[in-house]
C-alpha cells in the first residue's frame, strides 16, 4: 500500500512540474517586434527635455530584451533591448545596438512574442522574469519622483509614433520663405503640365477583338450565374461551397489566417472586456494580415479601416446576399456588427472555422449552445436581442476578407 502511494505521489509530482514548466515556457519572451518608428535612447528617460536619442528604430525591426525598468504610469516600462534586425527605412540604427525604448500596454508600438511565436497581450510578468534571468538588473521599484512619460500618449493621432511625427509646414511658416514655397509650387505645376502633355502623345490602346470580348462576356456570365445560385440557396455555406470562390478559399486556408486565429484564441479573456476591436486588431497584426495598426476607436469603424488595408467586404456587390447568417461566413473572416443607434460602438469577431464548426472570437469567446438558440456570434447575444426589441436591431455590416 505504501509503495503504491509513493508511486502515485511521484507520478503526480512529475505531471505537476511538467505542466508548470510548459506554462512557464509559453510565458518566455522570444523576441520584441517594432510596429512603428520608435526612438532608441541611451538611458531610460523619456521627458521632453531628454537629449538621449541615439537613433530612430524603423518598423519591422526586431530585438532581444536585456532588462526593464518600471515607470511611473501604470503598465509602463522602459525596456533595454539589443537589436537583432533592423527594418527598412532611413536610420542610424544597426544590428547589435543597445538602446532603451518605451513600452505601454495601451500602445501598439512594441509587440512581444513568446516561444510559440504568438503575440503576448500582457507581457509585464514576462518582462520582469526576463530581466531577472538575464542577471543584469531587477525592475526598478515604483517611484513617485519618476517624471518620465510615454512620448506617444500625448499625441492626438494615436496611429503615429513619437519618431514618426513631422512639422506642420505651412506656406508662411518657418519651413521656408514665401518665395521659395511659391517657386516649389510653380515647379510642381510645370511638371504636371509636362506629364499631361507626354501622356496625350502616347499611342491609344487598340480595341479588343471580338474573340476577347466574347470570352470576357462568357466569364462574366458564369460569375453572375454562380452568385445568383448561392444567393438563392436555403442552407448554410460550407467549406465545399466556398471552394467555388477560389480567392476566398485561399484567404481562409492561408497560414496567416490560422496564425491570426491561434493568436486570438491564445489571448482571449474569460469574459467580455468591452475592448473587442482592440483584441481583434492585435490578432490581425499577429497573423500578418494587418500591416498597420487600424486607427478606428469603435468596432463599427472596422469596415472602413480594413478596406484601407486592401480587404473586401462580402456584404457588398458582387457577393451581397450570399451571407445570410454569421455561420455562412468563411473561416478567418472579420464579422462587423452595427445598429442604427449612433451612440453604439458596434461589435466585431473573427470566425474561427467553417460553417457551424467554427466559433467567434474577439476579446472573449461565448460557447455555442444551440439548445438556447446561441451560436456564439454577437447576433445571439442578449444585447443584440434587446436592441431588436427596441426597433434598432443589429445587423452584419461587414464580412471582411483579404482577396
Amino acid at each position: 500500500m505504501i509503495k503504491r502511494l509513493r508511486i502515485l505521489l511521484i507520478t503526480t509530482s512529475v505531471m505537476f512540474f511538467g505542466a508548470f514548466a510548459f506554462a512557464q515556457a509559453s510565458e518566455d519572451i522570444r523576441e520584441l517586434v517594432f510596429n512603428g518608428r520608435v526612438n532608441g535612447r541611451s538611458s531610460p528617460e523619456f521627458t521632453k527635455n531628454s537629449r538621449n536619442i541615439l537613433s530612430t528604430v524603423p518598423p519591422g525591426s526586431k530585438a532581444d530584451v536585456v532588462t526593464t525598468k518600471r515607470m511611473n504610469s501604470s503598465g509602463s516600462y522602459a525596456v533595454q533591448v539589443r537589436l537583432t534586425s533592423v527594418g527598412k527605412g532611413k536610420t542610424k540604427a544597426q544590428v547589435g545596438d543597445l538602446v532603451w525604448v518605451f513600452y505601454n500596454k495601451k500602445n501598439p508600438w512594441l509587440k512581444f512574442r513568446d516561444g510559440d511565436d504568438v503575440e503576448m497581450q500582457n507581457p509585464e510578468s514576462a518582462l520582469a522574469k526576463q530581466s531577472r534571468e538575464a542577471g543584469v538588473s531587477q525592475p526598478a521599484p515604483f517611484s513617485n519622483d519618476d517624471k518620465s512619460v510615454d512620448p506617444n500618449e500625448a499625441m492626438p493621432d494615436q496611429t503615429r509614433t513619437e519618431a514618426g511625427m513631422g512639422g506642420n509646414c505651412k506656406l508662411t511658416n518657418s519651413c521656408g520663405g514665401n518665395e521659395a514655397n511659391r517657386n516649389d509650387l510653380k515647379d510642381v505645376a510645370t511638371k504636371t503640365l509636362d506629364d499631361a502633355a507626354s501622356e496625350s502623345k502616347k499611342p491609344k490602346d487598340f480595341k479588343k477583338d471580338s474573340s476577347e470580348v466574347a470570352a470576357s462576356d462568357n466569364a462574366k456570365a458564369k460569375d453572375d450565374a454562380l452568385y445568383a445560385r448561392y444567393k438563392k440557396r436555403r442552407y448554410t455555406m460550407s467549406e465545399h461551397d466556398w471552394k467555388n470562390f477560389p480567392k476566398i478559399g485561399k484567404y481562409s486556408n492561408d497560414p496567416k489566417t490560422q496564425k491570426m486565429i491561434r493568436s486570438a484564441m491564445a489571448n482571449k479573456e474569460p469574459y467580455s472586456t468591452s475592448m473587442c476591436y482592440q483584441y481583434v486588431k492585435r490578432a490581425g497584426m499577429a497573423g500578418g494580415w494587418l500591416k498597420k495598426y487600424p486607427p478606428g476607436g469603435e468596432a463599427k469603424d472596422a469596415v472602413r479601416d480594413l478596406k484601407a488595408q486592401g480587404f473586401t467586404n462580402l456584404m457588398e456587390s458582387p457577393y451581397k446576399g450570399i451571407i445570410k447568417t454569421p455561420d455562412d461566413a468563411p473561416k478567418g473572416a472579420f464579422l462587423v456588427y452595427a445598429t442604427s443607434d449612433k451612440n453604439e460602438a458596434g461589435d466585431i469577431q473573427i470566425k474561427t472555422d467553417w460553417e457551424s464548426d467554427g466559433g467567434y472570437v474577439s476579446d472573449f469567446v461565448r460557447p455555442r449552445d444551440m439548445s438556447r438558440g446561441k451560436d456564439g456570434s454577437f447576433m445571439t447575444f442578449d444585447k443584440a436581442k434587446r436592441f431588436a426589441k427596441k426597433g434598432k436591431p443589429y445587423r452584419i455590416i461587414g464580412v471582411m476578407v483579404k482577396i
